[in-house]
């Protein structure tokens, strides 16, 4: 039964990467204000698909995409895609969901970060906002990338903080 479960996950995702290869999604930005509501704070993009006429529920995407272990190529696709939008737009500030995952400074995200650091205006309006799904499977690695991408000027957020696992012991490097 968790093969057939598994096989379905995959197929589906595998679906959705071909809706992002054809060009069939695209980011949603969303207003965040403060407590008050008053002040525009940033906007938060979201990835949204829209190919094919069916509506994909993405938290189901995400969570799939978080199980077969592809989530770091949505989390690539949707910073690289927010720093094209921050270039486009000198004075816009955007937030984009990163599982952890994906916080792993490998060759996967060395072009972004390349941008980042050769673009320190773009990186000061960057947010990275640490979703809450996934748990944070080293430590080491995790604390090397935040620490990697914070040097190069981009804030952090937490996701929903306190919806899902609680995340005290990480909380120093977003400070």
């Amino acid at each position: 039964e968790w093969r057939a479960i598994y096989e379905a996950e995959v197929n589906f995702c595998q679906k959705l990467v071909a809706l992002l290869e054809e060009g069939e999604c695209f980011l949603s930005l969303q207003p965040v204000y403060d407590m008050s509501g008053r002040e525009l704070l940033y906007s938060e993009a979201l990835l949204r698909f829209s190919g094919k006429g069916a509506r994909v529920n993405i938290q189901r995407a995400i969570t799939s995409f978080e199980r077969t272990g592809q989530i770091r190529l949505i989390d690539r696709y949707v910073v690289n895609a927010v720093i094209d939008r921050l270039q486009q737009d000198s004075t816009s500030v955007i937030a984009c969901n990163i599982s952890a995952m994906s916080f792993n400074c490998d060759f996967w995200w060395e072009s972004a970060l390349r941008s980042l650091k050769n673009n320190p205006d773009i990186a000061n309006r960057l947010i990275i906002e640490l979703t809450e799904g996934a748990m944070v499977e080293n430590p080491a690695a995790f604390l090397k990338f935040a620490n990697k991408i914070k040097s190069l000027g981009v804030r952090f957020a937490l996701d929903d903080f306190g919806a899902g696992m609680p995340r005290a012991a990480i909380i120093s490097v977003f400070t």
